[in-house]
């Protein structure tokens, strides 16, 4: 949640703040594509 004031008063902060939460969620996304195709996999071989 970012307050408005905060985020212009400190906007530099907020700015790599969202841009670490980006790089977080992407780092997600591409664990749960590559757990999620492994799981597939072992599936398939039962």
């Amino acid at each position: 949640m970012i307050i408005p004031g905060c985020f212009a008063r400190d906007w530099k902060s907020s700015i790599s703040t969202i841009r670490d939460a980006i790089c977080t969620h992407v780092r997600v996304q591409i664990w749960l594509l590559t757990s999620g195709s492994v799981l597939r996999r072992y599936a398939s071989v039962d």
